[in-house]
């Protein structure tokens, strides 16, 4: 008994620390941090949208671009060779928009390959790069932009759910509330990023175009971030920034995003030689927590079918408590009603499980080609 009360003092100060060293690392930022200063008007940025049948959601994406509060310069849609609504869509957009140009692959070329297409096209300092299937808060580009100083080449807001309607959103939703109320934060104050979210990052067209997108890695953003910071470049985080995605819907859809997002045993191994201290030690963070929940698990299973139902209830409960109290004092800043968050949980906890069953399925057989 002793010995799995000490686990358990373990797992619950492990996360009591992480939970809580984002919220006390505000104090921070009276000595350093991205914070958002005020953009310049003549700030320009271009914005880059590849879609691959996208017909659901590619207005709604653009229109989202297009009501920014810094009108951008441009918005280049490169479109995959989409055999949906989408090619008629975006005719009809571009009478809309002036601004609008788009770019249509006569094969289907992949999201790194459209996305450097449509880099040889910007004319802005700046460049957004947004899927098709995300959208951007009024102020995203304008707080983004604003955390450009120094060295920093790459800038990113926070990704949320476009919705909560099905099981994958709802945890989603738990995951991003927690996760991003604590590590994005907590990365940012100690100057090192593990991805800037391919789905909605602001990127030095000038380094952008001068490095290009990776296509050799599934996770492009992942080692576009680190090739930034293997130069001694830093990847800033605006909070202030809100992206909303859709979320799969079905359990083969969330498989299959799952374990690509979870393939970047390639880029470790890619920037092995050249990776900073920080990314180093970023990394062997996020294993040892993962191995953490693995013996936290491991010990919950142990006590609950050997009876000592008290220490599975003591194990379960600093879990619970901080996971949930994190996400909902965070979902109540970005005004989220309190039941929306209660709803998720169930959902969050039926499938915390299958993630960390693919997370090591993953690491041990990686994607590396292919979507």
């Amino acid at each position: 008994m002793g010995f799995f009360c000490l686990l358990v003092l373990v797992r619950g100060l492990k996360m009591y620390v992480g939970s809580v060293f984002a919220p006390i690392s505000l104090v921070g930022l009276l000595l350093k941090g991205s914070v958002v200063a005020s953009v310049a008007p003549a700030t320009s940025v271009s914005v880059i949208v590849p879609v691959y049948n996208g017909a659901s959601s590619i207005e709604h994406c653009i229109k989202s671009i297009m009501d920014q509060s810094i009108r951008p310069t441009q918005i280049i849609v490169t479109d995959d060779s989409s055999t949906d609504r989408t090619p008629r869509i975006l005719e009809r957009l571009q009478l809309k928009y002036s601004n609008l140009k788009v770019i249509r692959n006569s094969e289907n070329l992949g999201k790194a390959a459209s996305v450097t297409k449509a880099l040889d096209h910007v004319t802005a300092a700046h460049t957004a790069v947004v899927d098709s299937d995300t959208y951007l808060n009024k102020n995203y580009l304008a707080s983004a932009l604003g955390t450009f100083k120094e060295n920093v080449v790459g800038a990113h807001g926070m990704v949320m759910p476009s919705n909560t309607d099905s099981i994958v959103a709802k945890n989603r939703l738990m995951e991003y509330l927690h996760g991003q109320a604590t590590y994005k934060k907590i990365h940012d104050r100690i100057g090192v990023s593990f991805v800037a979210p391919g789905c909605c990052a602001v990127w030095r067209t000038d380094w952008l175009q001068k490095n290009g997108v990776p296509t050799d890695t599934v996770v492009e953003d992942m080692d576009l971030t680190w090739d930034a910071q293997d130069e001694g470049n830093r990847i800033a985080y605006a909070p202030e920034a809100i992206a909303y995605t859709e979320e799969p819907y079905t359990f083969r859809q969330f498989l299959k995003q799952t374990k690509r997002w979870f393939s970047w045993r390639p880029v470790i191994e890619k920037h092995a030689s050249t990776m900073s201290t920080g990314l180093k030690a970023l990394v062997a963070w996020m294993m040892a927590e993962s191995i953490c929940y693995l013996i936290s698990l491991g010990v919950f299973f142990f006590a609950l079918f050997s009876g000592d139902l008290l220490m599975a209830a003591m194990i379960f409960g600093v879990d619970f408590a901080i996971i949930v109290g994190i996400a909902i004092y965070q979902g109540r800043k970005l005004d989220y009603d309190v039941w929306q968050i209660v709803k998720a949980i169930p959902s969050y906890y039926l499938l915390r499980i299958p993630t960390m069953l693919i997370f090591w399925s993953t690491l041990a057989n990686p994607m590396r080609s292919g979507w």
